[in-house]
């Protein structure tokens, strides 16, 4: 860089002419220009089907979002895991991805090629649907496959999930 500590540059005016070897030279010419030395900076969101932000269902859409104060963004780049970088051209889907853990990676570039550091968001792809069971409490018979209940009879469900430790009853 130009400057060392320092983000922006303002170099307000830059004069030059041309002469050659017999004396004659141009009028002086002059260029106003600001040096950019900020990478520009990138946040996501998720919508739609996510726990706490960090469990992510097949359905859940990430969106990127890059700002840059001067020189604006070219481009955004992002790839889950270990994956090849690729082009951010709009809402994410991870539904392509295996039920875990997985992260995703992603940075931008602005218009003069600052690059921003790699970002990463950590998140746990939930495909697996939780398990209920039933029972019936006093007052029940079963008679060829079906079963019969009082009204008195009490049913218990209570659902399970292997991320959402919360039981429902």
């Amino acid at each position: 860089p130009l400057v060392t500590g320092v983000q922006t540059c303002a170099l307000p005016i830059f004069k030059f002419f041309s002469a050659d070897r017999v004396g004659n030279a141009e009028e002086t010419k002059s260029k106003e220009f600001t040096v950019d030395l900020t990478a520009p900076t990138t946040k996501y969101a998720t919508a739609i089907d996510q726990l706490e932000g960090k469990i992510l269902s097949p359905r859940t859409l990430i969106t990127l979002m890059s700002s840059d104060n001067l020189a604006g963004v070219k481009r955004i780049v992002y790839a889950f895991d270990s994956n090849r970088p690729i082009a951010y051209l709009g809402k994410i889907s991870p539904a392509a991805l295996t039920d875990g853990d997985h992260v995703l990676n992603y940075s931008s570039a602005d218009n003069v090629l600052n690059e921003e550091l790699n970002q990463t968001f950590p998140f746990y792809l939930d495909k697996i649907a939780p398990v209920i069971t039933s029972s019936i409490d006093i007052n029940y018979i079963k008679v060829n496959g079906i079963t019969y209940v009082a009204k008195s009879s009490t049913i218990n469900l209570a659902a399970t999930d292997n991320k959402d430790r919360k039981s429902t009853r």
